[in-house]
């Protein structure tokens, strides 16, 4: 507080927790959906 910086400790707890869940997730199912890539055209 002094340097006027305030952490606010669930939203460290709450994003630390999410980022274990998806962790474990994957862990588990061996698989992930993200988004789709776009072609990309080669142009010589």
């Amino acid at each position: 507080m002094a340097a006027g910086i305030i952490d606010p400790t669930k939203v460290t707890r709450l994003a630390l927790q999410n980022a274990a869940s998806v962790a474990g997730l994957l862990l588990t199912i061996d698989v992930m959906i993200s988004k789709k890539r776009k072609k990309q055209k080669i142009v010589n």
